[in-house]
């Protein structure tokens, strides 16, 4: 990979796990965790001028991110010291020419019912991105980038 320059656009997508238990508000369907989560990405993502999609499952998120790389180089070295995650793990970076996820500043993936048909296309039981390999990464983002929203402006 040729060498970026700061205002270079780039995809980071990475894995991270989370460090609380999941705890589910049977009224809204939703984690309230994530809920703080996305609302707080929205924001920043928004003043930084950074797009992306997450997902989260199996206590496991899978981030996906563009911008500029100065812009994403100083938001991974936030998430490093969040902890409300740990062990982050960069799945892929790589140079993009336009934003897949212009119109996201967080989407919230619901693609439940991609992913364990993903999962079984690979012989997995779990999700757990840590195991992925490139071909995986490319796969899910894909996914990702097609899937519909699956909570609204928090």
């Amino acid at each position: 990979m040729s060498e970026q320059t700061p205002d270079q656009l780039i995809r980071m997508t990475y894995t991270s796990k989370a460090t609380f238990t999941p705890l589910n508000d049977k009224k809204e369907g939703y984690d309230r965790n994530i809920i703080n989560i996305l609302t707080t990405s929205r924001r920043q993502n928004r003043k930084n001028k950074l797009v992306g999609a997450l997902y989260f499952g199996n206590g496991y998120f899978f981030q996906c991110l563009e911008g500029a790389k100065q812009h994403i180089d100083a938001l991974y070295a936030k998430l490093e010291k969040d902890e409300r995650h740990t062990e982050l793990k960069v799945l892929s970076l790589e140079p993009i020419e336009k934003f897949a996820f212009s119109s996201w500043e967080m989407k919230y993936a619901a693609i439940d019912q991609d992913v364990p048909s993903f999962l079984k296309s690979y012989g997995l039981d779990k999700f757990d991105p840590y195991h992925f390999t490139p071909e995986m990464t490319a796969e899910l983002i894909h996914i990702l980038q097609s899937a519909n929203e699956g909570m609204a402006e928090a």
